[in-house]
């Protein structure tokens, strides 16, 4: 069985360090964070997450960029995750 895959997005000074979770920002803070434009296209293939998971993030996001920053976490989720 694959090990399974999570996403946190937005994660600032906390990060998961685990194999298991791909941590990106805005500003990589640590080794363990990849620096990413969240309001881009995610660096991932579709359907490749069980998990997506962000606090504290959304309401930092202009308004009419809210849906397609919503829209890339449904397309690299797997389904039903």
């Amino acid at each position: 069985m694959e090990s399974p895959k999570y996403l946190n997005l937005a994660c600032g000074d906390s990060y998961v360090i685990s194999s298991s979770w791909h941590n990106l920002d805005f500003v990589a803070s640590s080794d363990f964070v990849v620096r990413a434009n969240l309001l881009d296209r995610l660096p991932f293939p579709d359907n490749y997450f069980d998990i997506v998971y962000s606090s504290h993030f959304i309401e930092h996001i202009p308004v009419n960029q809210v849906c397609s920053f919503l829209t890339e976490c449904f397309r690299v989720l797997k389904p039903r995750g």
